[in-house]
């Protein structure tokens, strides 16, 4: 049940204006621990193939397709919260392409791929059909959920606000330091909703933890 004091428009709006949006509270306590023994053990089950295909790395760890690796995820993707905002700007007829988990190791570098350099998701169809046009419609809505604290030391998200609308691809070798960033901090438990076109990349960890999440897109 989503409480009557629980506005998902307002987080929509949030989207629509600049991107992206910090949902609080979308996870208890309880379903953080349950999620994040739940990807411990995939890690470890399959951390040699891992290794070989480069979704284990010094920098960071990734499962894809969590469905078939946890029965802990058949039904975690059915958030009442986060779903009631991604259907303000996807509609009824949403659908779920990708889930998985990543972790960013603490690290005293980060790799120039997998995720660690400026890009947008799914640019095929989020941004390409819309080059050199002033109008932006979003097609594709990305998540996150917080499984420990994001902080400005532990790698968390960096996004480019307002990026969704110059209908781009940036430049992966670019610095883009220069233009207005933003840092997708907060406790555990919260969720990062943002439209796959926004810029954005994952952070360097300076800390001495891993930095866990799950998502969906």
């Amino acid at each position: 049940m989503i409480s009557d004091l629980f506005d998902p428009q307002k987080y929509a709006h949030e989207i629509e204006e600049q991107g992206y949006t910090l949902v609080p509270d979308t996870l208890n306590s309880d379903e953080i621990h349950v999620a994040k023994q739940a990807i411990l053990e995939v890690y470890k089950s399959e951390h040699e193939i891992a290794k070989g295909v480069e979704t284990q790395t010094e920098h960071a760890h990734t499962i894809h397709h969590l469905f078939a690796k946890h029965p802990v995820f058949e039904e975690f993707y059915l958030n009442n919260k986060v779903n009631a905002v991604i259907r303000m700007i996807l509609g009824d007829d949403m659908v779920l392409s990708e889930t998985h988990a990543r972790s960013i190791l603490p690290s005293s570098g980060r790799e120039e791929k997998h995720g660690f350099q400026v890009h947008v998701d799914r640019e095929a169809f989020s941004v390409l059909p819309f080059e050199n046009s002033p109008h932006h419609y979003p097609m594709a809505i990305n998540t996150a959920w917080f499984l420990v604290d994001f902080t400005e030391d532990n790698g968390a998200t960096v996004l480019w606000p307002g990026t969704h609308k110059l209908n781009k691809v940036p430049d992966p070798d670019r610095d883009y330091s220069d233009m207005t960033q933003s840092k997708a901090l907060g406790p555990a438990g919260t969720c990062i909703i943002w439209d796959a076109s926004i810029w954005h990349a994952s952070g360097k960890n300076i800390s001495t933890h891993i930095r866990h999440s799950l998502s969906l897109i």
